[in-house]
């Protein structure tokens, strides 16, 4: 077989790889993608049974909404077991925050999420059915798009560890996920070098130490720059699947940069070859490929981390 067509045959396989995994991983309908969440990690509470919910700052958010009276008897009829979702519903907050009828039930120490478009501005609310109590937060802020903050009872003043003695609205801690973030981006970096390097071996036909010393330069500096703009993104907004057309337009301004730096650094090399275009051609294919990796594994880590 000869060179070219096992460097097509491979690119079209990793292609059509990276091709399915996105389409069967998002689904076409109007709304698409992994959405911000809210995590809490709830600590040191010594309690069989209890129920955690985010109140919002406004009575809608996203698809929540607060159920209005006139529908209430509508409402509360399709419910299972009303009594949980009806102490939410009654509970008057002192800051008119509401509660927009998503729950979720814990034991002891617990993770509570809200994984679809929990509110911009929220409090958490507590309720322990034992001794129909309620324990409020004060008022936070998504700072992320992963969200995620830890409340220990250990650490309120003056409860000692009693969740019966909180009277008043309680702190919770924002978590650090910036080595989180480190890694998923040192992650993506390294994979498109190392796809990208791996297609110059293919590409260039007895390649020199100075044309991968001048490649891998090159694509330090623009992986940098793209990884940069992808992480940001992500950190604040995920990824979905129509923003991949961003990552194009910058992924165009690359192949530019990097065409040019080729040509520029590897002048003597290319003439030997005889192959102007050589160092273009290259640019595309090994751009196009990364950013179809590169995207994919943006998807892969926000869904596994």
């Amino acid at each position: 077989m000869k060179k070219n067509q096992s460097v097509k045959i491979f690119l079209m396989l990793v292609l059509s790889i990276f091709t399915l995994f996105i389409i069967n991983n998002h689904k076409v309908k109007a709304d698409m993608g992994p959405k911000p969440y809210i995590e809490i990690n709830i600590k040191n509470i010594n309690c069989d049974e209890y129920y955690v919910t985010l109140l919002s700052k406004t009575e809608r958010y996203g698809p929540w909404k607060r159920v209005k009276e006139e529908d209430l008897a509508e409402y509360i009829a399709q419910l299972e077991d009303p009594s949980i979702w009806q102490k939410f519903y009654d509970y008057v907050d002192s800051d008119n925050f509401y509660f927009l009828n998503h729950y979720q039930k814990l034991s002891q120490e617990d993770v509570f999420r809200w994984g679809y478009m929990p509110p911009g501005t929220f409090k958490m609310l507590i309720y322990i059915p034992n001794t129909d109590k309620f324990i409020v937060s004060e008022i936070y802020e998504r700072y992320a798009f992963s969200s995620i903050f830890t409340f220990d009872l250990s650490k309120v003043e003056g409860a000692n560890g009693d969740i019966n003695l909180v009277q008043t609205p309680v702190k919770i801690v924002k978590q650090n996920i910036f080595f989180m973030e480190l890694f998923k981006f040192i992650l993506r970096v390294v994979a498109t070098l190392g796809i990208e390097l791996l297609i110059a071996l293919l590409f260039f036909y007895k390649i020199k130490k100075r044309e991968i010393k001048v490649i891998a330069i090159v694509n330090v500096i623009t992986q940098l720059i793209l990884n940069i703009s992808l992480s940001i993104w992500i950190y604040y907004n995920s990824l979905w699947i129509f923003e991949i057309i961003l990552f194009i337009i910058i992924e165009i301004f690359i192949i530019i940069i990097e065409g040019l730096a080729y040509a520029y650094f590897l002048k003597e090399e290319i003439k030997e070859r005889g192959k102007p275009w050589l160092p273009y051609l290259y640019a595309i294919v090994a751009n196009v490929l990364s950013l179809v990796i590169g995207y994919g594994l943006a998807l892969l880590t926000t869904y596994l981390f």
